[in-house]
């Protein structure tokens, strides 16, 4: 199955692009995708029916939206032109094309008056521009035949999750949390507001899962539902800052422009029931954002240090020198490899839980991408 990922340099984007061996398309920052990526504006029906017709795939699935809630909420046309136009003219090319279309939502087309897990049959009732155009782009989405998945609050590593966002994106809950957490900062986390933390590989293997079985409406979240201060609070301790810093408050203390359902936790029992899809993560069982075992032969050529670190936990590794690369160790919590690229990322205990993500084409051209 060719697989053409719309948005592979953002984080959902770029692990399925990875899990894929697909081709993607990028619009402003190239360097997050792991594979032959295209500029696209989604905005650009010509230029979205040109690449369908250059690459052929078999199936499209659109990471692609403009995710800031409050920034939608105060440019409410430019969400609608790309999370509701956009999309139902994507699907309509990618009808025309022969393709199908997994396009990925959100949990904000709810109102959070449900106090149980919502499933694919639940209505929508948005409360923001956000989530209202999200909604719209569904319904133009599943009207022309193809698939919608919905999800949680998504997190993980890759060479783009810690780059500073432009106008409308987001740098993402659990990045926002550690790079405020980095530079000092203390910080005010709602407890009032519940969400499905889902883990970005695992949301890429469900997507793709979707994309080989035909159309419908999916919901493919974490299997654990709870505050985004819980969740923030795992993520500062599995990355060794002291959770002291985060205040628990109400939303009604933040004042944010637009509102937020305050239970937005979604059920996925359907797509593990009639696609197979287990083992959707969240932060119950991996608040350490994408930590995996590392391969054999990424152990050999890194070299390995020691078993124990700051932590009490990982290997440490001595990244090889090439260039402007100097000698330096840390854990290592996720590591990429493709016939194209190697992506390492490494998180340094003695600097605060400083991430730095180095990439190359081999070991000896390891280069560092962002601090």
């Amino acid at each position: 199955m060719k697989v053409l990922v719309i948005g592979s340099s953002g984080l959902v984007g770029h692990k399925t692009a990875l899990a894929a061996g697909a081709v993607g398309t990028h619009n402003a920052f190239p360097e997050g995708s792991p594979c032959r990526s295209a500029k696209l504006d989604l905005r650009d029906a010509a230029a979205v029916k040109k690449i369908l017709s250059d690459e052929s795939p078999d199936a499209v699935v659109n990471t692609a939206a403009l995710h800031n809630v409050d920034y939608c909420e105060s440019h409410p046309g430019e969400a609608e032109i790309l999370n509701s136009e956009a999309a139902g003219a994507l699907a309509g090319a990618c009808s025309d094309a022969g393709a199908r279309l997994v396009h990925v939502s959100t949990d904000y087309v709810f109102d959070g008056s449900k106090k149980e897990p919502y499933s694919e049959s639940d209505e929508p009732a948005p409360l923001n521009a956000y989530g209202a155009t999200k909604a719209r782009g569904e319904r133009e989405v599943l009207a022309r035949g193809h698939s919608v998945v919905r999800t949680g609050v998504v997190y993980g590593l890759s060479p783009s999750v810690m780059r500073e966002p432009g106008p409308g994106r987001h740098l993402g809950f659990v990045p926002w949390v550690l790079q405020s957490l980095r530079g000092g900062a203390r910080l005010r986390i709602v407890d009032d507001q519940f969400v499905t933390p889902t883990l970005a590989d695992s949301l890429a293997g469900a997507l793709l899962a979707v994309a080989r079985s035909g159309g419908g409406l999916y919901h493919a979240a974490g299997a654990s539902c709870e505050s985004r201060y819980s969740l923030a609070a795992k993520a500062a301790e599995a990355f060794g800052y002291d959770p002291a810093a985060l205040s628990p408050v109400k939303s009604s203390a933040l004042r944010q422009l637009a509102r937020r359902p305050p239970y937005a936790c979604l059920d996925s029992s359907r797509i593990a029931s009639e696609m197979g899809v287990g083992g959707l993560r969240g932060a119950a069982r991996d608040a350490g954002a994408g930590r995996r075992r590392v391969p054999r032969r990424l152990e050999r050529a890194l070299g390995r240090r020691s078993r124990r670190t700051a932590h009490g936990r990982g290997p440490r590794y001595r990244i090889p020198p090439s260039g402007s690369v100097p000698y330096s160790s840390g854990i290592m919590i996720d590591s990429e490899i493709s016939r194209r690229s190697i992506v390492l990322v490494f998180l340094s205990p003695l600097n605060r839980g400083t991430l730095t993500i180095f990439r190359g084409s081999s070991f000896s051209s390891l280069a560092s991408l962002s601090v």
